[in-house]
């Protein structure tokens, strides 16, 4: 099954892809769709919304996989850090960044169009917006982040 099928499938542009999580013939299937690299947001600790063998999945196909748990209720700043991290590996291949929902990651995806793609705020706001309307905790992180960028 192609990613494009997985829930709140977003391509950014060629080389950048969102989504919920894959299930495992998905991520089975990422090599031969070009991925070279995943980058994922949420929490391997609840098999309703992860696929705990996908370190091993993805791997073997030689694609890098990190992971950067981010806590639904609680991101930080240290989260989006690690995320800047995770996007410099991506400048020049075909990543997927992905969660349980894409609601994390449209958020952080957000903050990165504004701060490193120079996107208007109003611009992420509303592309991000359009996969999920974010929640107080998530809309003051959006705020909060995109404040501290100088």
């Amino acid at each position: 099954m192609p990613i494009s099928e997985v829930v709140k499938y977003v391509k950014i542009n060629e080389l950048l892809h969102t989504a919920g999580q894959p299930k495992a013939d998905q991520l089975s299937d990422l090599s031969r769709e070009g991925f070279k690299l995943v980058v994922n947001l949420g929490l391997h600790n609840d098999p309703r919304y992860s696929v705990p063998e996908e370190p091993t999945i993805l791997e073997s196909q030689g694609i890098e996989y990190l992971h950067i748990p981010v806590q639904f209720a609680a991101p930080t700043q240290e989260d989006f850090k690690k995320f800047l991290a995770a996007m410099k590996k991506a400048t020049d291949r075909k990543t997927l960044v992905h969660c349980a929902h894409n609601k994390r990651v449209s958020v952080f995806m957000a903050i990165y169009l504004v701060l490193v793609e120079n996107w208007s705020v109003e611009s992420a706001h509303q592309w991000a917006s359009e996969i999920w309307q974010a929640d107080e905790v998530w809309s003051n992180y959006f705020c909060e982040m995109v404040a501290a960028r100088g």
